[in-house]
């Protein structure tokens, strides 16, 4: 019983532990820096794998967000 006793803060503490390091592992995913990155790391290795399928769905993704982000700013400020 005493061991038990004395494995409890132990246990709690590695819980603890555990659980702070999923969520931020989460965060860190949720974060659009990291996503930005991880996404520039996919296109250079489309690119260096000469990929071309890839390279262009990239490419047209980028296209397509650079005419959202053109639109949305000329709707917003008409002047």
């Amino acid at each position: 019983m005493e061991i038990l006793i004395a494995l409890l803060p132990i246990a709690s503490a590695l819980i603890t532990f555990l659980l702070s390091e999923i969520v931020k592992a989460q965060s860190a995913a949720a974060d659009p820096m990291n996503q930005n990155a991880q996404r520039y790391e996919q296109i250079g290795e489309d690119i260096q794998s000469k990929n071309s399928t890839a390279t262009t769905l990239h490419s047209n993704a980028d296209l397509d967000e650079l005419e959202r982000l053109r639109r949305n700013k000329s709707g917003s400020n008409p002047g």
